[in-house]
């Protein structure tokens, strides 16, 4: 009997979250009546939502003598945590120059970048708000709380209507905390093939 522990074929189990019911079918399960014995036994978890009778059909099909199956039969709503602030680095920070003013999420090495007098560095997003869900019991899931980001402007920056903009041609510099433009752009070693051409309207220390 599908009941007793000891001989048990199958089980239902909640997600860590609460919100997926799985179904676990063990390698040799007899799948005659299976499918019924899984329907009844949901039933008996008084769950809010309804259960997928498709999928433990189709779960119980694939149920074979050396192989475990796994299904989630039945969905509550994920929680969506809220993102916390975050800086938004404008496309002015390239060596070109290009979509002066458009903003982008991830430009990559952000320290190697310079950007001109004038012109948006980043721009401060606030938190965003997450969404509550829903297990499959009903209960409702908080999300997490954004946290907020706070930005110091350093030298030859401005902070205008959480927009930074450069007060001079620079280097950008972010240590997590501060934002600022460098002078000064440091070469490690050897001018080369590596360094490339270098076009900075500041000093250059080799």
């Amino acid at each position: 009997m599908a009941g007793e522990a000891e001989t048990r074929t199958f089980r239902l189990e909640p997600s860590e979250d609460g919100v997926e019911l799985q179904l676990t079918i063990e390698p040799g399960a007899d799948t005659d009546g299976l499918a019924g014995e899984v329907l009844r036994e949901a039933a008996s978890m008084e769950l809010a939502v309804p259960v997928d009778r498709a999928a433990v059909e189709k779960a119980c099909r694939a149920a074979g003598a050396e192989s475990r199956v796994r299904a989630v039969i039945a969905r509550g709503t994920a929680v969506r945590h809220a993102r916390d602030a975050h800086l938004v680095w404008s496309r002015n920070i390239t060596e070109r120059n290009r979509d002066s003013g458009r903003f982008s999420h991830y430009l990559g090495r952000i320290n190697n970048w310079i950007v001109r007098k004038g012109t948006p560095i980043a721009r401060l997003a606030p938190p965003e708000r997450g969404r509550k869900g829903r297990d499959i019991f009903g209960n409702t899931l908080e999300p997490e709380e954004g946290k907020p980001l706070a930005v110091r402007t350093g030298r030859n920056v401005v902070l205008i209507e959480d927009v930074f903009f450069a007060r001079q041609d620079g280097l950008v510099r972010f240590d997590g905390s501060e934002l600022r433009l460098d002078r000064i752009f440091p070469v490690q070693g050897d001018l080369g093939f590596d360094t490339g051409n270098i076009d900075f309207p500041g000093t250059v220390t080799i």
